[in-house]
């Protein structure tokens, strides 16, 4: 064997004239394969004005210079091209985009935390909380036009929810809570929980203070419109047909017929 096996670097033989040659050679490679910087991964000719001892990545349907080295790394050094070809797992930074890639599959990508089993971003992560982030802000973008999050269960006995904590405490927990509809539901002690809001994805139904609505829109208990005075009464067209106001000079609630409001009997107020 005349080379090293990874990076092929020349062997000094035994009573080889001019042995410097051969470790001279040596230290050009190492000295561009160690901390490895690629101008550009995807050249299909060469540059123009290559830079002395810069390395490009030769990328498919290659032509003059560069043809028949498709996937090789070109190094422009002494006036002319050497080219190497890169083993699997060459780490490299791109310096057109100054991200770091691997050679993998037969093609530079990004570098992927494969089978990564737990990851902490300023605090650490555990078996159960297999990501977990600690910093004052989290961002979530889109790339150019829509951003979906999507949380999913196996079953709809399951739950699947955003949880709010005050000191580690449960404070308001949305989502599908053990069924598949969603809910809001609040605690003052993390412990014990009350149905603030629900909606039944079958019926569509919407309940509030109540797990099951029986109708479009169930409330657990009483309701209080709005009130005004007669005179600061806002509009009954505007409001729309159907709108409920309580009258604090009228001590009445009145509604709304689409252009005039009306009481309980009907008549105009």
């Amino acid at each position: 064997m005349s080379n090293t096996p990874t990076l092929a670097l020349p062997f000094v033989m035994p009573a080889q004239a001019q042995k410097h040659v051969t470790v001279n050679e040596s230290l050009l490679a190492l000295d561009g394969l160690v901390q490895l910087r690629i101008d550009g991964l995807a050249h299909v000719v060469p540059p123009a004005v290559p830079e002395d001892g810069a390395f490009y990545g030769v990328g498919l349907g290659a032509s003059d210079g560069f043809a028949g080295q498709d996937g090789h790394l070109a190094r422009w050094l002494d006036g002319g091209w050497h080219f190497t070809t890169p083993q699997p797992g060459l780490i490299a930074l791109d310096l057109s985009t100054t991200r770091l890639v691997v050679w993998h599959g037969g093609t530079w990508q990004p570098p992927a935390l494969l089978h990564q089993q737990e990851l902490g971003i300023g605090t650490t992560a555990d078996a159960v909380n297999r990501f977990a982030v600690s910093s004052p802000a989290s961002l979530f973008s889109h790339a150019g036009s829509d951003h979906r999050m999507v949380l999913n269960k196996s079953t709809p006995a399951d739950t699947t929810t955003l949880m709010f904590q005050s000191g580690w405490s449960g404070r308001a927990e949305m989502g599908l809570a053990g069924t598949d509809k969603w809910s809001l539901k609040l605690s003052a002690d993390g412990s014990s929980w009350l149905t603030a809001l629900s909606a039944d994805p079958v019926t569509g139904h919407v309940g509030i203070g109540i797990a099951n609505a029986s109708c479009p829109l169930e409330v657990a208990g009483p309701m209080r419109s709005g009130q005004s005075s007669s005179a600061a009464r806002p509009s009954a067209s505007t409001c729309g047909a159907g709108a409920c106001l309580y009258d604090s000079d009228l001590n009445q609630p009145i509604w709304s017929d689409g252009s005039q409001w009306r009481d309980a009997s009907g008549t105009l107020v």
